[in-house]
């Protein structure tokens, strides 16, 4: 019976030192993401729970300050909407090439920026000159990208997250409350969440600080980083399916997510080339930014 209690007695133990070591390791990871971005006033530690309350009450208070409001499309049955997003901007080139040919083709589109990204003149002045074209609006991709890529460790800590998502609102000075998850095809609109459960509580979050969390229907998949993967043609097919199909996250609207860095090379600068005048020359297809996604109240599904 002793040594029964007594084996016990160090399986506790033994239990205790592990959780100890877990929660000492988490902490260090934290540290290390704040020394390398180190960009963040001392009230905003991603580890300070009453920070993010202090934070979270602030953008409450200031919703309705300076945000636009959203005016959604009317759904038009002759009409294909399709909304072009590209993320993780601002990077050079490709966000400044994207820009231009989007431009010069008179194309609507919404940039999903991330904070970290914005640093130098070159990069805010190409930040400061989308804000200002008609053509286009900026959405928030988060601060620091899921703690740059670390897509665990963020979504098991959602305070930290929308304070994450808070901090980039105020350096992009985001004008509509239009997020999209990092690495997570998530939607959260009229209080409704839909898409992977890792990302439930954030999204939830966002939302209910008055956030709409858009995913994406079809993606322009890259390799190596910036390299496309599928061709003009297999995208301008995957597109046409999903619409005849009603595949889509809402019929009739297609959501289409790319990578600015994708487009960096000449030869996939003439990919994006082509593909945007392959849609355009389509009367069918028309345009728009995704604050004007028909808002509407779907079935909550988790995946």
């Amino acid at each position: 019976m002793k040594s029964y209690t007594f084996s016990f007695q160090i399986l506790i133990f033994s239990l205790i030192i592990i959780s100890c070591k877990k929660e000492m390791q988490l902490k260090s990871e934290f540290s290390k993401i704040k020394e390398s971005i180190a960009l963040h006033p001392k009230e905003n530690y991603y580890d300070s729970t009453q920070s993010y309350n202090k934070i979270y009450k602030k953008n409450v208070s200031m919703q309705t300050r300076g945000i636009k409001e959203i005016h959604p499309i009317k759904t038009d049955s002759g009409k294909y909407h399709i909304f072009f997003t590209l993320d993780d901007g601002p990077q050079l080139p490709g966000t400044q090439i994207c820009k231009n040919i989007l431009r010069k083709n008179k194309v609507k589109a919404t940039f999903f920026m991330v904070g970290t990204h914005v640093y130098g003149k070159e990069r805010q002045n190409l930040i400061d000159s989308i804000q200002a074209d008609s053509l286009f609006i900026i959405g928030n991709h988060s601060d620091t990208h899921a703690f740059r890529n670390k897509f665990k460790n963020f979504y098991q800590s959602p305070n930290v997250s929308v304070t994450d998502f808070i901090t980039a609102e105020n350096k992009l000075c985001i004008k509509n409350k239009i997020a999209r998850l990092p690495g997570r095809n998530t939607w959260a609109i009229n209080k409704k969440v839909k898409g992977e459960s890792s990302a439930y509580t954030v999204a939830k979050k966002l939302d209910s600080i008055g956030y709409s969390v858009f995913g994406w229907d079809v993606e322009w998949r890259f390799k190596n980083g910036n390299i496309p993967i599928e061709t003009t043609n297999e995208m301008i097919k995957k597109i046409q399916t999903q619409l005849k199909n009603n595949k889509t996250n809402m019929p009739g609207n297609i959501v289409i997510l790319v990578h600015d860095r994708m487009f960096s090379k000449p030869q996939y600068t003439d990919s994006l080339k082509k593909f945007i005048t392959i849609l355009k020359e389509n009367n069918q297809y028309t345009f728009e930014t995704i604050d004007k996604y028909p808002l509407y109240t779907f079935q909550e599904k988790i995946n």
